[in-house]
């Protein structure tokens, strides 16, 4: 019997040392637990116990960005340098493009001014390449004179990955054409002394010139400041047109086209305009935002087709934003 007592209490005593070992272990547990979640959050413990190493992710394949301004610059650098190019000097253009093109250049070089790529569009597109159209503005002769003229140049210009090359010889073709006018939203004029014609000129007089303060027109948020340091001396005279039929006595907000002519110092300056968005708050009108571009209606209407050849669309033709527009083919640009 007392054999007996002594094991069951040497057991007792090791039951209780196991159990005490167990309790550190888990506080060491915890502890080391807690320290992960403190410094990497609860991902860095669940990644304690994930079975799988976590997954490598690939860099992004590197992204052609601006591809369309990379050729307009080489074409431009192009249309120079062919310009400027006299007999015994081909190998200056062996950058460009292709040799044996039965090129005969003149004695004497093209003065060059003011170059300005105006149009550029993608012909073809592959896996591996694209080929351009660029057309590239120049003044040509000397400045001042009866030669004194702008020429366009038409250049095909390959691009594969960065490496860029004329497709042959630049071709001076027409400028673009003119285009056609849309409708604005802005048909009635507000005078001094309406609400919408007050704040409007109100608002651009401090935006321009700094006289007055622009925060008391704009609206709350608006982000609108005024120009620092301000251009402009004066406002010489203003137009303001709206949407609102009423100028501001009905309606809770409202478009803006307002033309100023201001003075830079003491001469003057062309006309300016600025087409605002302004919403009633309590009452009282605020400029909102100066939008991008003017309203335009909606749907489109088109105001002055003479760009359009021989068969413009009628003037008092409203298609919708789905229909078709018919919009001279851009083959000479």
């Amino acid at each position: 019997m007392r054999i007996s007592n002594r094991r069951s209490l040497d057991s007792g005593d090791q039951l209780l040392r196991r159990m005490a070992v167990r309790r550190r272990r888990e506080k060491v547990g915890l502890t080391l637990l807690a320290t992960l979640a403190v410094v990497g959050g609860g991902h860095t413990i669940l990644d304690v116990f994930a079975s799988d190493p976590p997954a490598i992710v690939a860099e992004p394949a590197a992204v052609t960005v601006g591809q369309a301004q990379l050729v307009g610059a080489f074409a431009q650098q192009f249309v120079v340098e062919y310009l400027n190019t006299v007999a015994g000097q081909k190998d200056h253009l062996d950058a460009y493009v292709p040799a044996g093109q039965g090129i005969d250049l003149p004695a004497a070089a093209v003065q060059v001014r003011d170059p300005i790529v105006v149009f550029t569009s993608r012909a073809v597109t592959t896996n591996d390449l694209d080929v351009w159209a660029v057309t590239v503005a120049v003044r040509a002769g000397r400045a001042g004179t009866t030669g004194d003229i702008r020429l366009y140049f038409r250049v095909g210009v390959s691009a594969a990955q960065g490496q860029l090359r004329a497709l042959a010889l630049p071709s001076v073709v027409n400028p673009p054409q003119r285009g056609f006018d849309l409708e604005l939203v802005y048909r009635s004029s507000c005078a001094t002394g309406t609400p919408l014609g007050d704040v409007a000129v109100g608002f651009i007089t401090a935006f321009l010139t700094g006289t007055g303060d622009v925060n008391r027109y704009a609206a709350v948020n608006s982000g609108i400041t005024g120009l620092q340091p301000p251009p402009f001396a004066a406002i010489e005279s203003t137009g303001v047109t709206t949407d609102d039929t009423t100028c501001g006595d009905s309606t809770a907000t409202a478009r803006v086209l307002i033309t100023v002519k201001p003075k830079l110092g003491a001469a003057g300056f062309q006309p300016l305009s600025y087409p605002l968005t302004l919403d009633r708050t309590a009452g009282q009108w605020q400029v909102s935002t100066i939008d991008a571009i003017p309203a335009l209606s909606m749907p489109l209407a088109v105001v002055d087709a003479q760009g359009f050849g021989a068969q413009p669309p009628s003037a008092t033709t409203v298609p919708s934003l789905t229909s078709t527009v018919r919009v001279p083919p851009a083959t000479q640009n």
